[in-house]
């Protein structure tokens, strides 16, 4: 088919463009070799998760920033897959982002814990609800918001919590006092809370021309803001 442009008695338009999908070979699971003519008329390209870029994107999908937290603070919670072990249920982007859907779907569930495990593995889950009780711990959300509380949490994890919940929150009148706190954390969680706002539609060309942000990009002279 890939040859004759076919599939079938069906021919494609000229010039279709041809895009195959599979898993790599040392995953094990259900991966077969191309014979090697079919294989050299492909342009063979290799993609890897990539925890900041699928963040950016979960916050722009509207996935919980509770989950987005939990995974920047626990990598291996994004992806993780043993091919030598009989794993049905296991973290991947596909299903942290079906969790996501489940723990809305089933809020206040007695069994949350193990609906959770169904989709991502009882290790994940069992770590994510115990992560859970930092936000406890957290600064009043709504006094960032407004600029009124300005307190920076010490640790990394609790940082993370603060600047994924901003940038899920983060309206227009928020722009001035969301930047100004991001100017008080530290190094990366004050760079992800910037692309994460800047990303979101609506919202990067009024950040731009806030004071706070023309103050941060002072500060961060590498950070790059990307032409629409």
């Amino acid at each position: 088919g890939i040859l004759d442009n076919r599939i079938g008695e069906y021919y494609f338009p000229k010039h279709t463009t041809h895009v195959a999908a599979g898993n790599s070979p040392e995953d094990r699971a259900d991966v077969r070799d191309l014979p090697a003519p079919l294989a050299n008329r492909f342009e063979h390209i290799r993609f890897e998760h990539d925890i900041a870029e699928w963040s950016i994107w979960a916050l722009d999908h509207e996935v919980m920033p509770e989950i987005v937290s939990f995974v920047n603070m626990n990598h291996d919670m994004l992806f993780k897959f043993d091919p030598n072990r009989d794993m049905t249920s296991f973290p991947s982007p596909r299903s942290v982002v079906f969790a996501d859907r489940l723990l809305k779907a089933h809020s206040g569930a007695p069994f949350l814990p193990e609906i959770v495990a169904g989709a991502t593995g009882h290790e994940w889950s069992a770590k994510f609800f115990a992560y859970l009780d930092i936000y406890k711990e957290l600064p009043p959300i709504e006094g960032i918001l407004s600029g009124k509380d300005k307190r920076v949490p010490a640790r990394a994890d609790l940082r993370y919590a603060a600047a994924c919940l901003l940038a899920a929150k983060c309206a227009p009148e928020h722009l001035e006092a969301v930047t100004r706190y991001a100017l008080l954390l530290t190094g990366e969680q004050g760079i992800f809370l910037m692309q994460s706002i800047i990303r979101r539609p609506g919202l990067k060309q009024l950040i731009i021309k806030t004071p706070a942000f023309r103050e941060w990009v002072k500060q961060h002279s590498d950070f790059l803001i990307e032409k629409e």
